[in-house]
């Protein structure tokens, strides 16, 4: 897994180009479209062992088949004192008013002693800046199948194509 860590730059920096090199604008409101976006924030882990903060660090791709609903998924890294290195999840997200979206999904919680799954349930409203960029202010939670829960908030920074 530690490979696949060190590869996730390379990743980023091809989808962000790929986005940034679409030449057909769509307002958030139209579907089908995607989104990507990147993420920073603060992230506060509840383990029996006790708490832990940390940064965290985070990209979503997001297809969206109408105007309520899309699927996707999600990458996070945490730093500072966590245990946890990244985690990924599959998500569904439901837009029912204007900018507000609602997600959630399985995923699974890498750490160096052992890869745990988890359910991600969260929500973000999405503030268009411009034809393509949004800005999102999102809350999550992480419930990890050890009994630990990651809680989350962050802003990111996304782009429609």
């Amino acid at each position: 897994m530690k490979a696949t860590i060190r590869s996730t730059p390379k990743l980023i920096a091809t989808l962000l180009s790929a986005a940034l090199l679409q030449s057909q604008p769509l307002q958030a409101s139209e579907a089908p479209h995607s989104m990507i976006s990147v993420s920073s924030g603060i992230a506060l882990e509840r383990k029996k062992s006790g708490d832990e903060d940390a940064y965290a660090i985070g990209m979503e791709y997001e297809y969206r088949s109408s105007e309520l609903w899309g699927v996707g998924g999600a990458v996070e890294w945490l730093g500072d004192d966590v245990v946890r290195n990244a985690s990924i999840a599959a998500l569904l997200s439901f837009h029912p008013v204007g900018g507000l979206r609602l997600f959630g999904g399985p995923g699974i919680e890498f750490t160096d002693t052992k890869d745990k799954a988890m359910l991600r349930v969260g929500a973000g409203y999405e503030f268009q800046v411009s034809e393509h960029w949004f800005i999102a202010p999102e809350v999550f939670g992480e419930f990890i199948e050890s009994g630990d829960r990651i809680y989350s908030g962050c802003i990111a920074v996304g782009y429609i194509f």
